[in-house]
């Protein structure tokens, strides 16, 4: 089936016939077909990076203000980092759901944490939504009581603390993002509604294949037809 498609975009691709309609019908089929349902974080954004912040920020004496500043500060990037993709995954949720239609969505590249979680808000429902947002606005919040409120402190041992509260909610992000134990997170729960198209899947198919058949016969190329392929 994916031979049949290749063919027929190959054809497209050699005859020059590209169109940004085209080119957004093939991303959206090597995605589904790829699951390769996330944009596994930003373009800026180096592999790798996230899980080495992780473990350094989980090696800091959480009882001393440089440790506890400097894991706020790698708490708070690795999260909007998370939501970053999970906002991806339901445009792509959403993008499939439209499809052969289209909606042009907001650029996410440079959203910080208040703004992806805002978009996020607004967009599709999912199990665990409200505890995602939630906890997102916290660690925000707390994120922000540290970094621009350090002279207002009456001690260090209050900056320690509220380092310490911030952690808590990032860790309930995590487990809203992520499941606890053995129950689902929210990023699960968006990739099982994506997995569960399988037959919708088939039916994109049928329609990416006959965009890509309809552009062909308006300019008269000659292709082999499906029961001969």
């Amino acid at each position: 089936m994916n031979d049949d498609i290749d063919y027929l975009y190959g054809l497209i691709v050699k005859h020059e016939l590209s169109s940004e309609e085209v080119e957004y019908s093939q991303s959206l089929y090597r995605k589904l077909m790829n699951h390769d349902y996330m944009e596994n974080g930003r373009s800026t954004t180096k592999e790798g990076i996230l899980e080495k912040l992780l473990e350094t920020a989980e090696k800091f004496e959480a009882d001393t203000i440089q440790g506890a500043l400097a894991s706020v500060f790698i708490y708070h990037q690795v999260a909007e980092e998370w939501l970053f993709d999970l906002l991806e995954l339901t445009r792509f949720y959403i993008d499939l759901k439209l499809y052969p239609d289209r909606i042009t969505h907001k650029p996410s590249e440079g959203l910080k944490l208040n703004a992806l979680i805002s978009e996020i808000d607004n967009s599709i429902d999912f199990e665990h939504k409200e505890d995602l947002i939630k906890y997102g606005q916290l660690v925000n919040q707390k994120r922000n009581e540290t970094a621009h409120a350090l002279l207002k402190k009456s001690s260090l041992e209050e900056i320690e603390k509220e380092a310490d509260e911030f952690k808590k909610h990032f860790y309930n992000l995590y487990h809203a993002l992520e499941g606890k134990e053995e129950s689902y997170g929210a990023r699960e729960c968006l990739l099982e509604m994506i997995k569960s198209f399988h037959k919708w899947c088939d039916e994109f198919y049928d329609k990416h294949r006959f965009l890509l058949t309809e552009i062909l016969e308006m300019n008269d190329i000659d292709f082999i037809d499906e029961e001969a392929f």
